[in-house]
Formats: structure tokens, sequence, C-alpha cells
């Protein structure tokens, strides 16, 4: 293989785990409500919708030239980023991801669900630098986002959960298991109980008529 051939598949890289929480918007808080934790807004309004085709997804809309939804994460200086998600507009337009407002990738969104694939190349000013990513509207129409994927590298893989959010469901299954059983045993406790309670008036109800016939 020719040298420059083994440079240039040297540099491919291939994607990594989704750096963004919450990316399909299925949080919810404490009252069941969806949560848009820990994504915050700027001059945007955001409310988070059920979506018969993915579920969950955001609908967004500008109140003001400097808006945007951001979450903060890491880059690292040099690298490139793979960004991919799910987006439709009410009306044609355009919209900007970003790296801390300074290393971008342009999309123009149209009427129809569609997944949208770029990259951002990370001009951080220090390796792991902390910094947010964020998305910016250029108009008011209103627009719809989910399954949101950022990750190091030059492929964009399919859309799949942060470790911490995967992290994150295995604890409330596992709670919500442990729940059942808890519930489980103290019902079935309860149940003995309530048997043994029985068995004691029925017995004490036994000992009553034979202390009577021998009374008699």
């Amino acid at each position: 293989m020719p040298d420059q051939i083994k440079l240039e598949v040297s540099k491919i890289q291939i994607g990594a785990v989704n750096k963004l929480q919450n990316s399909d918007f299925s949080y919810t808080d404490n009252e069941c409500a969806y949560s848009l934790v820990p994504w915050e807004t700027e001059n945007m309004n955001a409310v988070i919708e059920a979506d018969e085709d993915y579920g969950h997804a955001i609908k967004l809309s500008r109140n003001a030239d400097n808006n945007r939804l951001y979450q903060y994460t890491k880059w690292e200086m040099g690298e490139r980023y793979a960004i991919s998600f799910m987006a439709k507009a009410d009306a044609p337009m355009e919209i900007t991801a970003t790296r801390s407002n300074a290393d971008t990738a342009n999309f123009s969104l149209t009427t129809e669900w569609k997944r949208y694939v770029g990259f951002i190349d990370s001009t951080a000013t220090e390796s792991d630098g902390e910094g947010f990513f964020s998305f910016k509207a250029s108009s008011d129409t209103q627009f719809y986002l989910t399954q949101i994927m950022l990750e190091r590298g030059t492929i964009a893989s399919d859309w799949a959960r942060a470790d911490t959010d995967m992290a994150n469901q295995l604890m409330s299954e596992i709670k919500l298991t442990s729940d059942a059983i808890t519930s489980s045993v103290s019902k079935s406790f309860e149940a003995v109980d309530n048997s043994i309670g029985a068995l004691n008036d029925a017995m004490d109800g036994k000992y009553d008529d034979l202390t009577q016939q021998i009374s008699s």
C-alpha cells in the first residue's frame, strides 16, 4: 500500500460513544414530566413532546438572534467530531451546530423528518477542554430535534444513548425490580400474618367450645 494511502487510512477514526446526555429528550422528573436536563436554553422557547415516530422530540423557536440550545461537554483540541440528529421544521430554515460558538457545522432543515450528519473540527485551546455543544437557529421558524449524537471521529454512528444514560436507565430498572420484590415480599409476609391470625382465632374458638363442653 502506498505511503500516502497508509497516511490517509491512519487518519480515519471510528465513531465512539455519544457525548450528549438526554439526547432523545426522554428524561422525566420526579413528577413524571419530560425534563430538559442537562440541556439549557438561551433566548429560545423549548417544549418536549411525545412523537409517534421517535418517542420524544424537542420543539424549539428562538426569541432573539443570540439564541441556543446547549449542553456542556468536553472537547479535545485538533480532533474531529461527528454530529448527527433527526430534525424537521415548519418551513425550510438554517440551523448551526457549534463548539463554544467557535467551530461550526451548518444544516438546512426541511419540513420532513430527516437524519442530518456533519462534522466539527475542535480548535479548543487546551486538550480535553471544557466547553459546550449548541444548536442555534437563524430564523424564527419553529423546528424539532431528537436523537442527537456527538461523537469523536470521522464516522457518524447510528444513534445511541450516552453511557451515563444507559447506566441511569439500568439503575432505574434495578430500583423498579427491587421495589417490586420488596412489595411482593411485604405482601407475602402480610398474607402469612393474616393466615396465622385467622388460625389463632379459629383455635381460640375451638378452645372456647371445648371449655364450654367440659364445663357442661
